[in-house]
């Protein structure tokens, strides 16, 4: 996979991403190239793509506004076959038929077996209906419905992997790449060697002395 396409995976459902993956490595032993080419989308980006076709040129390409739509929740990507390097929008049926096979082969759902509208770019996770998703966000944000998700199919790893310990990940990653790490200095400790005088030395001794005498009593 290109690197664009691991980093919309990394902005996913955990269990998502590493089913998506997996099904990228499966087609790819058959010779067939798939990208990552949607992931996870904002409210506004969703109702942005809803205009297409209806109040801005192009065709119509979702029936989901924003909030309706399972790209809002980090649940759902579009795949696209890439053909010398570039997408292949126009490929075969039977290529995104392979598609949607191998995605159902892991357990996800492919839009292009639905019948109202056939989207075969569209893959998600099959885990909440999308009222379950925008209750969730709305009281706890993309967390809330990520630990929702992973409670239902029993993901175990989320509890590491949430929205916001993602993005402290990235954060610390990245700030260790862009400056130099530097360790602190452990502390030095000088051991302090005592200076002996003849006075002292006599001193000692006398105290010496007088703790043998004491010990035989």
């Amino acid at each position: 996979m290109k690197p664009s396409s691991e980093k919309r995976l990394q902005q996913l459902h955990p269990a998502l991403a590493s089913a998506v993956r997996a099904v990228v490595a499966d087609l790819a032993a058959r010779g067939i190239v798939v990208e990552v080419v949607q992931g996870l989308r904002t409210y506004k980006e969703q109702d942005e793509l809803y205009a297409k076709g209806r109040t801005k040129p192009g065709p119509i390409v979702t029936q989901a506004r924003g909030g309706q739509s399972n790209h809002n929740f980090g649940l759902a990507v579009d795949l696209c076959p890439f053909t010398n390097d570039k997408p292949d929008w126009n490929a075969p049926m039977s290529v995104w038929a392979a598609i949607g096979a191998a995605a159902e082969a892991r357990g996800l759902e492919w839009g292009g077996s639905w019948k109202k509208f056939l989207d075969k770019p569209h893959v998600q996770l099959p885990v909440m209906t999308i009222k379950e998703c925008a209750s969730c966000y709305q009281a706890g944000g993309l967390d809330a419905v990520w630990s929702t998700a992973s409670t239902q199919i029993g993901w175990v790893d989320v509890s590491r992997e949430t929205p916001t310990r993602a993005r402290a990940r990235r954060r610390v990653a990245t700030t260790r790449r862009g400056k130099r790490v530097v360790k602190p200095r452990a502390k030095k400790f000088t051991r302090k060697t005592a200076t002996t005088t003849p006075k002292t030395a006599a001193k000692s001794t006398r105290r010496t002395s007088a703790r043998r005498r004491g010990s035989r009593s």
